[in-house]
């Protein structure tokens, strides 16, 4: 199809070939082009598809790993404060435990829960020597209870029974909301709701209580252990404790295990059980506007606590305003009532997808780079090829045309010579005429001279009477001496345009001659193509020759035809001047009228020479005219001969003109071959 078009567009070989392999490396720089774009589109989507399914996986699988961190830190902190407990009780004992002091004190308690005081009247108690009236300052040092809390770092508390169940903080390391100690809060049996409390619960029952609590305004990790009388009976607490926003390891174990890229983020979320802290943010999501959150924390805080243990639930959102995606996965940990909250921004896992864009981008590059890097090799490459290929046959043209050309010209040449040739030729055929004419009227002449001298010679046997009558007749033969020695000088003079016209003819001849020479060796160079025109060459060569010959003949007779003209011309005068002499004679002494007649009679035999002359002068003319009309038919034959060559060198520009056509088509054919195969 691509040599078809290409040969339809008539280009030349060298063009075609080059354009060939241009097309060929265009085409290939497409194909690949076309394919790359099609495999980035079909890459991107299945590494898009890959890329959303390993986030939605990483994101669970951090929000499973918060939510085992949170384990391990409960475990750990657990611990950690279950020491501490054993520090601040042994503290105690070694401070010799609280005494009554016998005497009674009243306490305006805060109720932690629902922030109302009341009034409880309570037995005062003495710790390290030190009565516990209720002094909230953290300026003055507390026996035992700051002294565990500077060594160990935990807050510790004293509580005293009241109300038959209610726990009051008489001694407390923890910080209330204006500052000071907490002391005078309390943590009553009942919960608002009307449970009982879990942690006055244990302690009653003569247990300790370990775990989450809510302590004054904030939620800690605990242990409550129950303060007995020497009866056994349950008379206090002694608490231990850490506060849970305020572990800073806890906060960066989550943010360094559940972020699943740069612009991740974790957030905790406290669950419906947290009092007043419900649904309340204990960790803000870092990086996310409040539209998409708006959007998936009502689903976590609804649906969270709802899951199976350490399963994850999750959702994909997607910022209006932006157009960013974001997964997010949710877990409870029911043990501290966390909502953990781990959201994955598209920018973090649509990195991925982005590079492998750029790569193939950068291949699509790459690859209309190189085919523009192999468009141009192989336009140079064709070009060197094509000229290789053409080059030799352009020049074998070329050749065939100059030769060709030459041909034409020296056929032009030719034939213009020709027809000089002939034109001369007609000329010289036309002075034979007018010589032949002339000489025939001189015969006519002659004989009329001859009759006359014939008479006159009668006249003067007879007698000398008609002396009168002989000068008349001696006039008259005077007069047509003159007339014949005109007459031989004409034909002198045709016989020099004679002449004349054979050495032009002879140089026609010869220029024939080496026209057909360079025309066969013209026709030797252009082998099989020319052989026709070397036989047209040779005749024409033959039939200059002939014309050669014929015109040395035609010179020759010319030639003795000058010789018998310049004879009868110095006969003619010699003629004259006697006529004359004895006209002159005869008038002058007509006594001398026998000298007369034998000079009369001595003038026939004369007469007679120049007949036979001017005859031979008539013979040699026709046979002029005969050689002349063999010349006019070799002038013919070369004619036709050159004609013939004419029609050769039109057939060589034909065979210069095939040959270039079948060069073509053999190329385009390669070029339909090489199209099929590709």
């Amino acid at each position: 199809m691509i040599g078809r078009a290409l040969a339809g567009l008539r280009l030349s070989l060298r063009q075609q070939i080059t354009a060939l392999a241009v097309l060929a490396a265009l085409f290939a720089t497409c194909t690949v082009s076309v394919l790359v774009l099609m495999n980035e589109r079909i890459a991107s989507k299945l590494v898009g598809g890959e890329v959303t399914s390993f986030t939605e996986e990483r994101v669970a699988r951090s929000a499973q790993k918060a939510y085992y961190t949170c384990h391990l830190a409960e475990d750990f902190i657990q611990k950690s404060v279950n020491t501490n407990l054993n520090v601040a009780r042994t503290a105690l004992a070694q401070a010799g435990g609280v005494h009554p002091t016998g005497q009674t004190t009243t306490w305006n308690a805060l109720n932690q829960y629902s922030l109302s005081r009341t009034s409880i009247a309570a037995p005062l108690w003495s710790l390290g020597g030190r009565s516990l009236t209720g002094d909230r300052s953290f300026q003055n040092h507390l026996p035992v209870i700051d002294d565990v809390t500077a060594q160990t770092g935990d807050t510790v508390t004293l509580f005293q029974r009241v109300n038959a169940g209610d726990m009051l903080r008489v001694a407390t390391s923890v910080v209330a909301a204006d500052g000071q100690r907490a002391i005078g809060t309390y943590i009553p049996q009942t919960m608002p709701d009307g449970t009982p409390n879990p942690v006055i619960k244990t302690v009653l029952s003569g247990q300790t209580y370990r775990g989450k609590a809510y302590v004054v305004n904030a939620w800690y990790i605990t242990a409550y252990e129950p303060l007995l009388d020497a009866k056994g009976a349950v008379i206090g607490m002694l608490y231990a404790g850490v506060k849970q926003e305020g572990v800073g390891t806890l906060r960066e174990a989550l943010d360094t295990s559940s972020k699943s890229g740069e612009h991740s983020s974790v957030a905790v979320y406290y669950g419906k059980d947290s009092q007043n802290f419900s649904n309340k943010a204990l960790i803000e999501p870092s990086g996310l506007s409040a539209a998409t959150k708006d959007q998936w924390l009502p689903v976590a805080l609804a649906q969270g606590p709802k899951l199976p243990e350490g399963a994850t639930g999750g959702l994909t959102v997607t910022d209006a305003a932006t157009g960013a995606r974001s997964i997010v996965h949710y877990i409870y940990y029911k043990p501290w009532d966390w909502i953990i909250v781990v959201a994955a921004d598209s920018r973090d896992f649509q990195s991925a997808t982005d590079r492998v864009r750029t790569q193939f981008y950068n291949l699509l590059w790459q690859s209309v780079v190189g085919g523009l890097l192999a468009l141009i090799l192989g336009a140079m490459v064709a070009y060197l090829i094509s000229k290789r290929i053409t080059d030799p046959m352009a020049d074998l043209s070329i050749h065939l045309t100059s030769n060709a050309t030459q041909i034409a010209s020296s056929a032009i040449h030719q034939q213009a010579n020709v027809a000089t040739f002939m034109a001369s030729s007609n000329q010289i055929a036309s002075a034979v005429k007018e010589i032949s004419a002339t000489s025939q009227e001189l015969l006519r002449a002659m004989v009329e001279i001859a009759d006359a001298a014939e008479k006159t010679s009668g006249l003067a046997r007879e007698g000398r009477q008609g002396l009168r009558g002989m000068e008349t007749s001696m006039q008259v033969l005077s007069n047509v001496t003159g007339s014949i020695s005109s007459k031989l000088t004409a034909i002198r003079m045709k016989a020099a345009r004679i002449n004349s016209v054979v050495t032009t003819i002879t140089k026609v001849a010869d220029q024939t001659n080496l026209l057909s020479l360079n025309a066969a060796i013209e026709a030797e160079k252009a082998g099989e193509a020319g052989a026709g025109f070397a036989v047209v060459a040779r005749e024409i060569r033959r039939l200059a020759d002939q014309s050669a010959i014929a015109t040395l003949d035609i010179e020759r007779m010319v030639e003795e035809m000058q010789e018998a003209v310049t004879g009868g011309v110095e006969e003619m005068r010699d003629l004259a001047g006697a006529v004359k002499g004895g006209n002159d004679a005869a008038e002058a002494i007509r006594g001398q009228f026998g000298e007369i007649i034998e000079r009369v009679e001595s003038i026939a035999p004369r007469y007679e020479t120049v007949h036979q002359g001017m005859q031979n002068q008539s013979e040699g003319a026709q046979q002029i005219s005969e050689a002349m009309w063999q010349l006019t038919e070799t002038a013919r034959q070369t004619s036709d001969s050159v004609n013939d060559l004419n029609d050769v060198s039109r057939q060589l520009h034909e065979a210069v003109r095939v040959l270039k056509e079948r060069i073509f088509k053999m190329e385009v054919k390669k070029l339909r071959t090489v199209d099929v195969k590709d």
